[in-house]
């Protein structure tokens, strides 16, 4: 039990490092950015995690694989999103960026 505990601080301090990075980044070229989100159907199992935690993009067809709605997501369900794809237990679920090009 202790170790999934520090697994799951250790994977939430890694996305917390990554989503400051990509933004220093986005930021210093001038880039407008969005992020869709993926499914990878082989390691996707069912858990349902994904929709429970982000209902507005994901809904589950009817043995509970997720359904992305291909939209991207917008910058209020950001957070909610990468929360979203930190949850899924076998990181089937993608936060992915997309670049639209400088401004």
């Amino acid at each position: 039990m202790g170790r999934a505990i520090a697994a799951g601080a250790r994977r939430s301090c890694l996305w917390e490092r990554l989503h400051d990075e990509l933004e220093l980044d986005r930021q210093a070229r001038g880039e407008d950015v969005s992020y869709r989100l993926r499914v990878n159907p082989i390691a996707c199992e069912a858990h349902g995690m994904c929709a429970e935690l982000l209902p507005e993009k994901i809904a589950l067809d009817e043995w509970g694989y997720p359904l992305l709605d291909g939209e991207a997501v917008h910058e209020d369900l950001l957070d909610h999103a990468r929360r979203a794809a930190q949850a899924c237990p076998t990181f089937a679920l993608l936060l992915e960026r997309e670049r639209q090009g400088r401004r």
